[in-house]
C-alpha cells in the first residue's frame, strides 16, 4: 500500500533535483537490485533482545523497499540478491547485480558499535580507504563477515586501479548522488539528529559493480533504544518507503 507520506517524499526529493522545465529521463524499465545484508550462517550483528540478528531485519526492510517501489512504480523490476535466509558471498552479490543489468544496487545493513552507544543512519560509497576511522572500522567488520572470500580477494588486489578509474566514471558519481538522496529521505522520516551523513570506505560488496551502488546502514541494532525500534514493522515500513523515494528520485532525475 502506498501512503501519502511516500508520495510526499518522492515529490520532495524529485523537486530537489529537477528545476523548472526540466525533462525527467529514466530507463524504460529500471532494474533495482536490493541486497539484504548477511544471511544463513552469517547472522550479522546481534540485537538487544536475545535471538535478534541483523540478517533478519535487513531482509524485512528490503521487502518493505520492494513493496513501496512496486506500489509507486509497478513497471520497475525489483530484484533481490537473496529472498530468504541463505548465505551468499559478497562476490556472488556483486555478480548477481551485474548479470541482471541492474541500474541501482542497495546493500541494506544494520550497524553496531563497541560500546553499544551509537545510533543513526549513514550511507557508504566505495573508496580506496575509509573516509575516517569509524568508516574504516565498519568496512572491516562487514568485509570480515564474508566466510568465503572467493573472487573478491583477487578483486581487492587491484582495488587501487579500479577506484582510480571509478572516480572518473558516471557510476561513481552516481553512487555519491544516490547516497545523498538516501540520507535526505531518511532525515524526513527519522530526523536529522540521527543523520550520520555520507561516508566512503572499501566495501567488498560494492567492489566490481557496474552500476551506482550504496551500502546503507539504517541504524544501530545494538543501541538500547534504536535497536528494538528497528525490529518494529512500522519503523521498517517507514525506512522502506524512504529508500524507495530516494531510488525513484534518482532514476527520474535528468541526471539519472
Amino acid at each position: 500500500m502506498v501512503t501519502g507520506r511516500t508520495l510526499f517524499l518522492v515529490g520532495l526529493l524529485g523537486a530537489s533535483l529537477c528545476g523548472p522545465g526540466q525533462v525527467l529521463a529514466a530507463p524504460a524499465r529500471p532494474v533495482v537490485m536490493l541486497d539484504p545484508g548477511h544471511g544463513g550462517t552469517n547472522r550479522g550483528a546481534p540485537g538487544v533482545s536475545k535471538g535478534v540478528y541483523e540478517k533478519r531485519i535487513t531482509l524485512a526492510i528490503s521487502r518493505q523497499v520492494a513493496i513501496a517501489l512496486k506500489g509507486l512504480r509497478p513497471g520497475w523490476r525489483v530484484l533481490f540478491t537473496r529472498k530468504d535466509d541463505r548465505y551468499l558471498t559478497l562476490d556472488q552479490r556483486v555478480r548477481k547485480a551485474n548479470k541482471a543489468g541492474a541500474h541501482l544496487f542497495i546493500s541494506v545493513h544494520l550497524n553496531a558499535s563497541p560500546a553499544h552507544s551509537q545510533r543513526g543512519f549513514e550511507s557508504y560509497i566505495l573508496s580506496r580507504e575509509g573516509s575516517n576511522q569509524e568508516a574504516a572500522r565498519v568496512a572491516a567488520m562487514e568485509n570480515q563477515a564474508d566466510e568465503k572470500k572467493g573472487g573478491s580477494g583477487e578483486a581487492r588486489a587491484v582495488v587501487g586501479q579500479i577506484l582510480s578509474d571509478l572516480r572518473q566514471t558516471a557510476a561513481h558519481a552516481g553512487s555519491l548522488r544516490l547516497a545523498k538522496l538516501l540520507q535526505k529521505a531518511l532525515v524526513k522520516t527519522r530526523g536529522d539528529i540521527h543523520d550520520r551523513g555520507v561516508r566512503q570506505a572499501p566495501f567488498d560488496v560494492l567492489l566490481g559493480l557496474t552500476m551506482p551502488g550504496v551500502l546503507l546502514e539504517v541504524g544501530f541494532i545494538d543501541h538500547p533504544e534504536e535497536g528494538p525500534q528497528l525490529t518494529a514493522v512500522e519503523v521498517q515500513k517507514r525506512i522502506g518507503e524512504a529508500v524507495a523515494a530516494a531510488l525513484i528520485a534518482y532514476m527520474e532525475s535528468s541526471e539519472g
